[in-house]
């Protein structure tokens, strides 16, 4: 084909498309804005307003798709504005995003873990742009093996948001995770088997340690909760020059 008939199709094209209404296969109705190419025309969707480029062979097969309309778990927005993958790999944010509303939103998920039952994600976090960009600006997000936190600043909090949320390491963020009861004793206090003996104990940079047995609960389960207070701020100080000021004052502060 010369570049005369090229022009030609492209100006039919153009008369054919621009101005007229399509639908996507799963995205709904939008307009072709522009057409400036086969593989590059401007696209509006009707029901968000979201525009994007697109080619002919795209919008023929209905596989555009409109990422301000909410699809992950239908709640998540992907805005589009930030990539999910980096040299083949996924992002971190969206790992992070995706994974933070699989628990959210997921009814199998929050059926076999019913304490998130009550867990929502604000509006703001809901785009993953605006996660993407939260996520950049926060200390301890570059470092390795930090975990997104949602309930040290605001104790019991079910709610992720931008204003709620910290990174902390995974010393941290397992040192403050509630752990199980021994039966119908205190946290960090289990019975010793046929005495009348009671142990506390605590978990300390991975390894567990005997705090000593105690005759009463109340003595075994006061000196786990001072050995946890005390492990925690040590934790904090150890941290401190890496974690959101938040975070550091919520862990001095901490109460077991």
């Amino acid at each position: 084909m010369n570049n005369g008939d090229t022009y030609l199709l492209r100006s039919k094209n153009k008369l054919e498309y621009e101005g007229m209404e399509f639908e996507s296969n799963t995205y709904g109705k939008f307009t072709v804005l522009e057409y400036i190419s086969n593989v590059n025309i401007v696209i509006k969707f009707l029901k968000t307003g979201f525009v994007t480029k697109t080619t002919l062979t795209q919008i023929q097969l209905g596989t555009v798709a409109d990422k301000l309309l909410p699809r992950l778990y239908g709640v998540g927005v992907l805005g589009g504005k930030y990539p999910l993958k980096d040299g083949g790999k996924t992002k971190r944010e969206y790992k992070l995003w995706s994974g933070m509303l699989y628990r959210c939103y997921d009814d199998g998920y929050k059926k076999r873990f019913p304490t998130y039952n009550e867990c929502e994600v604000s509006d703001y976090f809901k785009r993953y742009d605006n996660f993407h960009e939260w996520c950049n600006t926060q200390k301890g997000f570059t470092e390795t093996g930090w975990h997104l936190d949602k309930d040290l600043i605001v104790s019991g909090n079910k709610f992720y948001s931008e204003n709620n949320c910290v990174f902390l390491p995974e010393l941290i963020n397992l040192a403050i995770v509630k752990p199980k009861k021994s039966r119908d004793l205190p946290t960090g206090v289990s019975k010793v088997y046929k005495s009348r003996k009671f142990v506390a104990r605590i978990s300390r940079y991975g390894n567990t340690e005997s705090l000593g047995a105690f005759s009463e609960i109340e003595d075994a389960c006061n000196i786990y909760k001072e050995a946890k207070k005390s492990y925690i701020a040590e934790l904090a100080d150890k941290y401190k020059h890496l974690l959101d000021e938040r975070a550091h004052v919520s862990l001095i502060n901490y109460e077991v």
